[in-house]
């Protein structure tokens, strides 16, 4: 059993803008005033917050939060987007090395073909007027 553990006692207590309901004459205005809770720590001093501060302070953070669910759905699309982007240029990458392995093994055939044609070839078969001219 841990005998280190310190027992947190946590108390919230309703305070009326009086601090003692007993001193209010008029219930409906002390009810109709901000109220203020008081939590009571024993790890540390007493906290007074006003309700309607609170409150509004709640507001604005579920605002925030709002904010930065919309903001990263934004993103979350935008995110989808560059994606299917990439798979797009991915895919016209893969079409076009297709293309050109298809470019280079024509190349390579006709290369062959040149090669075999040239084993073919007597130097009789050549134009003596085309030699000339290349001199």
């Amino acid at each position: 059993m841990n005998t280190d553990f310190v027992p947190i006692i946590l108390n919230l207590e309703l305070v009326y803008p009086s601090r003692n309901p007993d001193d209010a004459k008029d219930w409906d205005k002390v009810y109709d005033q901000d109220k203020t809770i008081r939590i009571i720590d024993n790890r540390g001093p007493c906290i007074e917050k006003s309700i309607s501060e609170m409150s509004k302070k709640r507001m604005g953070i579920k605002e925030q939060l709002k904010e930065k669910k919309q903001n990263y759905k934004e993103l979350e699309e935008e995110k989808y987007k560059v994606q299917m982007e990439i798979e797009k240029v991915k895919l016209e990458t893969q079409v076009l090395e297709e293309m050109l392995i298809c470019k280079q093994l024509d190349i390579n055939k006709l290369t062959e073909i040149l090669e075999d044609k040239a084993d073919h070839v007597e130097i009789n078969d050549v134009n003596p007027e085309l030699l000339s001219e290349e001199d």
